[in-house]
């Protein structure tokens, strides 16, 4: 499927937005973790 495509964006945005927040917050408390050691 074509990325630009207005079905794509639609379907899949959410779920990259959402997954992108999780990798985002999962990075932020590695960094948390390191600075305490």
């Amino acid at each position: 499927m074509n990325e630009n495509s207005p079905i794509f964006s639609l379907n899949l945005k959410p779920k990259y937005m959402h997954a992108t927040k999780l990798s985002e917050t999962s990075a932020a408390k590695e960094v948390k973790e390191k600075c305490r050691s």
